[in-house]
């Protein structure tokens, strides 16, 4: 949203611009600059309380009511005048598992930067090396599945997987993706879903 006529605006910081960046070109790991939280209470929540408390601390922090816009292909930034909540979110959980399972989903929400064409560039380039006018057409409105495959007549095949990094041993829970390509046939999908059952 642009700001209002008069409003000063500003360039981002390089903190702000090394974000954009990793935005631009991490190809699934979109939730890099989400830091989820979440307060464990058992006593009631005043509701009414808390939105009035919300809304003193947007009022005494600026960085609360910041604003992004792009314009001739740069981000610049401004603050908000005033901003109130109206209203504090419920959602009602019937157990435990149900409550970590929403706030797990919730972590992992990506924020779509480029809407997949950044992706969708790296599989055209790649199926570009069989076929130089190959054109691969764009996902949005719809995000790129976790796993996937193109084959194409002319002996070429393509198959992507996303894996989290938790089962690899590592301290992390960060997507990897794994790319497999046959330049010469239909067998990228088999190699990379089936290589356990199939003899190639």
């Amino acid at each position: 949203m642009k700001p209002k006529a008069g409003t000063e605006v500003f360039e981002l910081i390089p903190s702000q611009k090394m974000i954009n960046f990793m935005l631009k070109y991490s190809f699934f790991h979109k939730q890099v600059i989400q830091i989820p939280m979440s307060i464990v209470t058992h006593t009631p929540i005043d509701f009414d309380v808390l939105k009035k408390a919300l809304n003193i601390e947007i009022e005494r922090n600026d960085c609360m009511r910041l604003r992004f816009y792009k314009e001739h292909g740069e981000f610049y930034q401004y603050f908000l005048d005033k901003y109130v909540v109206d209203d504090v979110p419920v959602v009602t959980f019937s157990t435990e598992e149900e409550q970590q399972a929403y706030l797990t989903a919730d972590a992992r929400r990506p924020i779509r930067h480029l809407k997949g064409e950044d992706f969708r560039i790296v599989l055209e380039e790649i199926i570009r090396i069989h076929d130089a006018g190959a054109e691969v057409p764009r996902s949005y409105p719809y995000s790129w599945p976790d796993a996937g495959d193109i084959a194409i007549e002319t002996g070429f095949s393509l198959a992507w997987r996303c894996l989290d990094a938790q089962f690899w041993g590592v301290a992390q829970r960060r997507k990897r993706i794994f790319l497999v390509a046959d330049f010469a046939g239909p067998l990228a999908p088999l190699l990379l879903f089936d290589s356990l059952n199939t003899e190639v």
